[in-house]
């Protein structure tokens, strides 16, 4: 059951299950940190660290890829196309503690993130561009001429 779920069936709507949602939380944050440190190969769903979430999409004759990287520095982000899917790398470093400063509650992602994403079509991979802009990595990939020239229009029947 998601939390949002659980939260529509309070009642009065004040809060009669906020323990369970402590609970919730508590239980998603200790699957998600031993999912994490298997590192298993998840296409299209990421690899190791989770804070890097994307979105996948088309306008017009090209493929947008936007990435959340807040706190990754360009330099820190590695893209490659390879068998038609695009790979994404990159990591946040921890900042280091300043003096008589003590962490009571640390909850954003720091580290190594790698999103390996299956492309929906044939891009043209000398035409990719990317660009880094307010914490967003926005990736424009441009379908080939031959994706172009194989997209079919499916007319639908009553």
């Amino acid at each position: 059951m998601s939390k949002a779920m659980i939260k529509t069936t309070a009642r009065d709507g004040r809060g009669l299950l906020e323990p369970l949602d402590a609970a919730y939380e508590d239980m998603e944050r200790f699957f998600n940190d031993r999912l994490r440190r298997l590192q298993l190969p998840h296409w299209g769903v990421g690899e190791g660290r989770n804070f890097a979430s994307l979105d996948i999409g088309e306008v017009g004759d090209e493929i947008v890829v936007e990435l959340d990287a807040p706190g990754v520095k360009r330099e820190d982000i590695d893209i490659s196309l390879f068998d038609n899917a695009l790979r994404i790398k990159g990591k946040r470093e921890f900042r280091k503690e300043e003096k008589n400063k003590t962490h009571h509650r640390v909850e954003r992602e720091y580290g190594e993130f790698d999103r390996r994403v299956a492309l929906p079509c044939e891009v043209d991979a000398d035409r990719v561009h990317a660009a880094l802009r307010d914490g967003v990595l926005t990736i424009k990939l441009p379908k080939s001429a031959r994706a172009k020239e194989n997209e079919r229009k499916i007319e639908v029947h009553t």
